[in-house]
């Protein structure tokens, strides 16, 4: 079974046991929302790189796929078009999800170069909340604070985390991330096993 393939059969089994990375070269390749079609590149020992297709091939992961920008807030809306979601790697920035619609949420990602008072500034200034009263999910470093932390998400080299979304039988969107000790932004391959901190699931945030 090839990596697309065990990571489409059990996305949670899959990332009990590998690091995926999302390398910096595939926000260069895919520097827009949209959907696209990747491939998971073994990076040595537990590591796993995904990045997009560049010859097509039947083996392949289609997602949307929501790239990194400096100073701002990215934001698309899911729908049908494919069953996976990916976003840039997380090494200081927030992950926001408008859940309201579970079939067609709206997701942000909001850069961790911006000041922590001035995020819900970018998510609200995109559009993407409406307004207060909406119950927003968000992965951000603020979690990993406090007496009962949420989850180990810290950035600023602490731990990076690669966060993605699955569409449901159902339709419905839910959204998962894996945490790994370190800054993840630059590794392309290692000799050792990269330390998994934990699995985060959306719905407990």
């Amino acid at each position: 079974m090839s990596l697309n393939e065990d990571f489409k059969k059990g996305p949670a089994a899959f990332l009990a046991k590998k690091v995926i990375v999302v390398p910096p070269a595939t926000d260069t390749a895919c520097g827009i929302p949209c959907t696209f079609k990747f491939t998971l590149e073994a990076g040595g020992a537990n590591l796993v790189l995904l990045n997009p297709l560049l010859v097509d091939d039947e083996d392949h992961i289609s997602a949307y796929y929501l790239p990194w920008e400096a100073d701002k807030a990215t934001t698309m809306n899911l729908g049908t078009a494919a069953d996976f979601f990916f976003t840039s790697e997380m090494t200081n920035c927030r992950f926001s999800v408008l859940d309201e619609n579970p079939k067609a949420p709206r997701v942000a990602h909001v850069a961790g170069n911006t000041l922590p008072k001035d995020r819900n500034a970018w998510e609200k200034r995109d559009g993407f909340i409406p307004d207060d009263s909406k119950r927003v999910r968000r992965l951000s470093v603020s979690g990993s604070l406090g007496r009962k932390p949420k989850h180990l998400y810290a950035g600023d080299r602490h731990s990076s985390a690669f966060t993605f979304g699955v569409r449901q039988a159902d339709g419905d969107w839910k959204f998962f991330a894996q945490v790994t000790k370190g800054c993840m932004a630059a590794v392309n391959h290692v000799s050792e096993d990269l330390a998994i901190l934990g699995y985060v699931d959306f719905a407990t945030l």
